[in-house]
């Protein structure tokens, strides 16, 4: 009998191949940018922000915000969405987008991108959709009221973050850096701007969490990053992951506090009036409110209830 052949020396013998993730199938997306664009760190984020929310964008409408060359949005699509629209102000990374997703054979009817400032586009169209992605956007400005009253307008279900954050504080602040738009991947200049640089802000934890709770955005869960890296603990370029400095938040739009609405119809109301007792079937109506739970409905109703007892109601200021 033949003898066994000896195995290899461990040094010569082929590497085992790992199971294939998403942007390994769908390498283009490697070459069309140089932000970010690392094969680990792009399919690590996938299973944060896509994988792990597939629920999410089973037939959702999404707005993705700095869409850059379309990877997120193609994502989007490639989990269940049924329609994105990309908002970008770089006309190349818009025509990068545009061609990533011609070239992987997506329909055209399912996508749409907007060359144009985030601001200036959520000011002047309007979005209906279920999900907004903000993925590395919210420490690209300085404007994260402005950014969060806009997407509240457009009322979402669901809401992405994926921020840079300032690691390891229990206080709610931000701190302020330069962007310079000459740099790939920073914030271009926006009408606020003077000279040659940006300002923009990174939120602490807490602060971001404040801001998000003051536009009734409820963080259902932040997402264990700690966990998938130890899975994947040959993975490079996801240290500010691995030391707190970056977040993944999944949010849900929730019905406006109590105490808001509230101090509102008292502001609406007459002095005279703020302490009205509502009986009869004025009743009915809040028992209505009680039940709706979108901030249109809630105007509607509550505008009902407030002409009913006192002849005022509420308007939207003009912007």
């Amino acid at each position: 009998m033949a003898p066994c052949p000896l195995p290899s020396p461990g040094w010569l013998r082929r590497p085992r191949k790992e199971t294939l993730m998403f942007f390994d199938d769908y390498s283009r997306f490697l070459k069309t940018s140089t932000v970010w664009s690392e094969r680990d760190r792009l399919n690590l984020r996938y299973e944060a922000i896509f994988a792990a929310n597939e629920d999410v964008f089973d037939g959702a409408r999404v707005l993705d915000l700095a869409s850059h060359d379309g990877r997120w949005s193609f994502a989007a699509l490639h989990t269940g969405a049924a329609h994105v629209t990309g908002i970008e102000s770089r006309q190349e990374a818009v025509d990068n987008a545009t061609a990533n997703l011609s070239h992987y054979g997506v329909e055209s009817e399912k996508y749409r991108f907007v060359h144009g400032d985030v601001f200036d586009a959520l000011r002047s169209e309007e979005f209906d959709v279920d999900v907004v992605l903000c993925l590395g956007f919210m420490y690209h400005t300085y404007r994260h009221t402005e950014l969060l009253h806009r997407i509240r307008q457009i009322d979402p279900k669901y809401l992405l973050v994926d921020s840079t954050v300032v690691p390891d504080e229990t206080q709610p602040f931000v701190k302020l850096y330069e962007d310079r738009p000459q740099k790939p991947g920073e914030a271009t200049l926006d009408v606020f701007a003077h000279g040659t640089s940006t300002l923009v802000g990174r939120p602490t934890v807490p602060a971001l969490r404040m801001m998000l709770r003051a536009y009734d955005f409820d963080v259902e869960h932040t997402y264990d990053w700690g966990a998938l890296i130890d899975e994947h603990p040959g993975a490079s370029r996801i240290g500010d992951y691995a030391d707190g400095k970056r977040v993944t938040m999944r949010c849900r739009t929730g019905v406006p506090d109590s105490t808001k609405h509230d101090d509102v119809v008292a502001d609406a109301l007459p002095s005279s009036h703020a302490t009205t007792t509502v009986n009869g079937s004025d009743q009915e109506v809040a028992q209505e409110v009680a039940q709706e739970t979108t901030s249109k409905q809630w105007r509607d109703l509550i505008n009902r209830g407030l002409a009913r007892t006192t002849g005022y109601e509420l308007r939207r200021s003009p912007r």
